[in-house]
């Protein structure tokens, strides 16, 4: 009977993975392609042979992915597979057509991570923490961090500062201003917005504290207001969802939840472009988060292996002292500010070549081990959050960056020193 039913979930699994894409690709051919046209955006070939292995391939992910995500680990796994693969298996040609061939060489760099992380769940094992400070002082030190951040940048505002979505660049151009590239104001106001915020709100849906929800939501709408940054708001509620979750044992769901969410939005969109021949949710949604992961790497592909050595060299990677989003932004994109960040694995190829590429597989995955041997042993949830957030981050930027301004490694100290802190939730509290 169990085996039964473990065959009924992974072919539930497979035909997940082929609704998300089979939803964003119908969006692709009926919007997309003609709304990015001037972005690059061309039409998919669905020739037979092709299809066949995109097919092939999404039921490898289908029958791969954790049935049950329970550690950080699974969640890396999870994520990667439908914000990462699924793009680049679904979308193959839409910037640029290569033979069957070069298309699963191409895919191969792209999944070793994700093969990776799958074989080091074989080994289980557990860290020991060797002493604990009291998770509500710790908790009481992230809340004043986040609001030392909040304090600068409503303060460098001044009278630019608003809610309005009217003049959202102006506001940020103070904030470039205020929180310069490599200062400590920077890295303290990336860590706040980026990590240490949507960890409070991750906090408050596990122990179910309404005014910490309230707070974060109070902290991202000042930083809106302030610097006009609006995807640490979206994170405030991803990261209150994902704390509830992981309070009802249901963290585990999160994959299905995602495809129930995507489904829910495939029907907004069908109604929008029904009524309005266009969908805000279309280009908003579906088209960045399934659609230009995928057409990206394709452009770093064709940069490394079609420029004969002269752009990219295999062991040293771009040949240019400019920052190699920026170069692909230039060379593909049509301008040297357009940023093409693309996911931590493929931007260590790009930019250090395959040395620096295999080193930066083996830190990312070496890093989700030990969170899972934290977790075994302290069950602080904590480290899945870290697993969230970290993998969220390494899918659209360099694996260094991610740990440094974005507030992981910071975080990672505080719920290493939380010892069992986070472990359960507070009743009543």
């Amino acid at each position: 009977m169990s085996e039964l039913r473990t065959k009924q979930s992974r072919l539930k699994y497979i035909a997940a993975i082929y609704a998300l894409g089979g939803m964003s690709v119908l969006i692709y051919v009926l919007q997309l392609q003609y709304t990015n046209s001037y972005a690059g955006f061309v039409p998919i070939d669905f020739n037979l042979f092709k299809v066949s292995i995109s097919l092939l391939l999404g039921a490898a992910i289908g029958l791969t992915i954790p049935q049950n995500a329970s550690r950080p680990s699974d969640l890396f796994i999870l994520f990667y597979a439908v914000f990462v693969l699924v793009s680049y298996v679904f979308f193959r040609g839409i910037a640029v057509e290569v033979s069957n061939g070069q298309f699963l060489f191409h895919l191969g760099l792209l999944a070793l991570p994700y093969v990776g992380a799958l074989m080091l769940q074989r080994l289980r094992w557990s860290l020991p923490t060797p002493f604990s400070i009291n998770s509500e002082i710790l908790l009481g030190v992230v809340i004043a961090i986040v609001a030392v951040a909040m304090g600068i940048a409503i303060a460098s505002a001044g009278d630019v500062g608003s809610l309005s979505i009217d003049n959202v660049y102006e506001r940020r151009m103070v904030g470039r201003e205020t929180f310069q590239v490599g200062s400590i104001t920077n890295y303290l106001s990336s860590m706040a917005m980026n990590g240490l915020n949507p960890f409070l709100a991750f906090l408050a849906g596990f122990l179910n504290r309404k005014w910490l929800f309230a707070l974060s939501i109070v902290f991202g709408l000042s930083f809106f207001y302030s610097i006009g940054v609006k995807a640490p708001m979206a994170m405030v509620g991803l990261s209150f969802v994902a704390g509830m979750l992981a309070r009802g044992g249901g963290i585990g769901r999160i994959f299905m939840s995602i495809v129930y969410i995507c489904a829910f939005l495939f029907v907004i969109f069908a109604v929008e472009f029904f009524i309005n021949g266009y969908s805000e949710v279309a280009e908003y949604f579906f088209r960045r988060i399934f659609v230009v992961p995928g057409f990206i790497v394709q452009y770093y592909m064709k940069f490394m292996f079609d420029s004969g050595g002269i752009l990219w060299s295999a062991w040293d990677g771009v040949n240019d002292a400019t920052p190699i989003t920026l170069v692909i932004g230039d060379e593909f994109l049509g301008s040297i500010e357009a940023n093409a960040n693309t996911n931590a694995f493929i931007y260590a190829l790009a930019d250090g070549g395959y040395p620096i590429y295999f080193v930066i597989v083996a830190l990312v995955l070496a890093f989700f081990k030990v969170l899972d041997a934290l977790y075994e042993r302290t069950g602080n949830a904590g480290y899945l959050y870290i697993g969230f957030l970290y993998t969220l981050l390494v899918a659209e930027q360099a694996a260094t960056t991610a740990v440094l301004s974005s507030g992981v490694a910071l975080l990672f100290g505080f719920v290493v020193l939380s010892g069992k802190g986070w472990a359960r939730p507070v009743r009543g509290a």
